[in-house]
């Protein structure tokens, strides 16, 4: 009963010739196609209303509508009769809360399209604030992710973690409500996000964790980093672009996701991928071309060159180093953490793994602050993120003692201003996948 009055709320995603995971890479591929996405979280709206929020000519609109209507990213809401025509009011999907208990009840296939307009949603937020610049422009911007190793009882810690943080980012936006009213003042609104779900393949963690200072390499290195990825990039105009291709096709998200974890030959990637190499050795050129990756190294096989290809490892910054970058240094840090954590999203998507885990966690809201707010909320960020390490740690110490085997899983983490000013949702949670009842 529960779960039937639920599910219905949902359209199914690929109704039309992609299938489910595909639907969710093409709307994000376009600018245009994630910046519908986006405006219509805001509620339904018109093709020529959504050409005057997103600044497109109507015309430019219709065939990115039409393919995302075709494939169920997006829905009519209504239809009025305008004279001889017709026209439609768009909309997306909301979400309704799920229950760890609701979720369990649900088919493979039902939890694959709920995780599926969860990645879809979140992902397009995300891309429409960096297209607008909002992620450089806002200097308390959380964009973190990490692979963990984790036990049984550490991805209970985990789901228990994310609910809480939850809580507490809503009494913060309870808090900054209350002096919104007090000073009459519009406020800001603000994009907060969390992922934690098992990860495509199991993989070791990152050697070195971002609270670790006195390991990181010095500033004009992580500079270096920064301005390499940009020149492979052509242009820092293209920055989006490259992003937008590289989650485009299933094989160019898995590549990234797979290079996570170390270089690799377009030979070892075709195995870890399964599929073939002169498929990959296609995707490979096209992404070293628009710098989605880089050369590692070459190594001398007989008369041919064997290339190690490599993805850039996304450098660590504090608050006071991050503000004192430029703000094209900024857009390109925030280019590569948007696009190395959705890469990893899609990645476990398309493995059916979101949709296996019984307690993933895919949230996303957006939210009205005031400047009091938006530090505070930064804070929690911060220590939300030590905590979730800190859950990693006692899971390999009991892990040691007990010689369970971990599972990798991915957690995110972010927090940004939005690419347009709006009014939140009249019911935050409803963006939350999943919670514990």
């Amino acid at each position: 009963m529960v779960a039937d009055t639920a599910i219905a709320t949902l359209r199914p995603l690929g109704q039309g010739t992609r299938c489910v995971e595909d639907s969710v890479s093409f709307s994000l591929s376009s600018r245009l196609r994630a910046e519908i996405r986006a405006a219509l979280h805001e509620g339904p709206a018109t093709r020529a209303q959504l050409a005057r929020i997103i600044g497109q000519p109507a015309d430019a609109l219709t065939y990115h509508l039409k393919e995302m209507l075709k494939d169920g990213s997006i829905g009519i809401f209504k239809t009025e009769k305008v004279g001889n025509m017709d026209r439609n009011y768009y909309c997306v999907v909301k979400l309704p809360l799920f229950s760890d208990e609701e979720m369990e009840s649900f088919t493979w296939e039902e939890r694959q399209t709920i995780c599926a307009i969860a990645v879809q949603a979140a992902s397009a937020e995300a891309m429409a604030s960096l297209w607008a610049g909002k992620m450089a422009e806002d200097l308390r911007v959380f964009l973190g992710w990490n692979r963990i190793q984790l036990d049984r009882q550490g991805r209970d810690e985990l789901a228990e973690e994310e609910v809480q943080t939850w809580s507490r980012r809503y009494g913060i936006v309870a808090e900054a409500a209350s002096r919104l009213e007090e000073s009459g003042e519009k406020g800001v609104t603000y994009i907060i996000t969390s992922f934690a779900y098992e990860r495509s393949r199991r993989s070791a963690p990152d050697p070195l964790l971002v609270n670790e200072p006195h390991q990181r390499a010095s500033l004009r290195a992580r500079l270096s980093v920064l301005r390499k990825w940009r020149k492979a990039a052509k242009l820092a105009e293209s920055i989006e672009n490259t992003i937008g291709y590289s989650l485009g096709h299933r094989v160019r998200i898995e590549i990234r996701a797979a290079l996570h974890e170390g270089p690799a030959t377009a030979s070892q990637l075709a195995n870890t991928l399964r599929e073939r190499l002169n498929i990959v050795d296609y995707h490979l050129k096209e992404m070293l071309e628009d710098g989605s990756v880089d050369i590692a190294k070459t190594e001398k096989v007989g008369n041919f060159d064997l290339d190690y290809y490599c993805v850039v490892d996304l450098p660590y910054f504090s608050d006071e180093e991050y503000a004192a970058l430029s703000r094209v240094d900024r857009q390109t840090l925030c280019a590569i953490a948007v696009q190395a954590a959705l890469a990893e999203a899609m990645a476990s998507l398309w493995a059916g793994k979101m949709a296996a885990e019984p307690r993933v966690f895919l949230g996303w809201d957006l939210i009205v602050l005031d400047g009091q707010a938006r530090e505070d909320l930064a804070d929690e960020e911060a220590a939300s993120w030590q905590r979730k390490q800190e859950i990693e740690v006692r899971a390999t110490n009991r892990r040691a003692k007990s010689g369970e085997p971990g599972t990798t899983y991915i957690i995110t983490s972010f927090s940004y201003e939005r690419s347009r000013n709006s009014a939140p949702s009249p019911l935050n949670e409803s963006h939350l996948t999943v919670k514990k009842t």
